[in-house]
């Protein structure tokens, strides 16, 4: 997936397999799926890699994003504006204003965060803004 702003900043990410892909328990083999990706902000460029979502965890982002694209003119907001997960390496947010664009922000966070960030640094950072009209 890649959620790239008008500025040319953003986030790539895609799952590229399961943390235990050869564990005997079907349900341990298939209980985190490891997220890679890389961003871009004005600070730099950087990669990562984590087990850092589940296959429920998948499906609800899917089912999310779509909510997000949608975003059915005079809806009341529903709670469905952010989105965060067990691992909080990764959370998504979107906003809009009816009539107006929809806002997404992505925040990276723990082992998404660039190197070299400080514990004390890493408070969410919103990683990516895109618009849609």
């Amino acid at each position: 997936m890649r959620l790239i702003g008008s500025d040319g900043h953003g986030v790539e990410l895609g799952v590229v397999g399961y943390q235990f892909p050869a564990a005997a328990d079907p349900r341990q083999r298939q209980s985190w799926l490891i997220v890679e990706g890389s961003a871009h902000c004005p600070q730099g460029t950087w990669s990562f890699r984590w087990q850092a979502l589940t296959a429920d965890d998948a499906v609800e982002l899917a089912r999310w994003l779509g909510r997000a694209a949608a975003h059915p003119s005079g809806s009341e907001h529903d709670d469905s504006g952010r989105l965060d997960f067990t691992e909080p390496n990764l959370a998504f947010a979107f906003t809009w204003t009816d009539p107006g664009p929809v806002e997404l922000s992505v925040s990276l966070d723990l082992e998404f965060s660039p190197p070299g960030r400080s514990w004390a640094a890493m408070a969410r950072r919103r990683a990516a803004s895109a618009r849609r009209p």
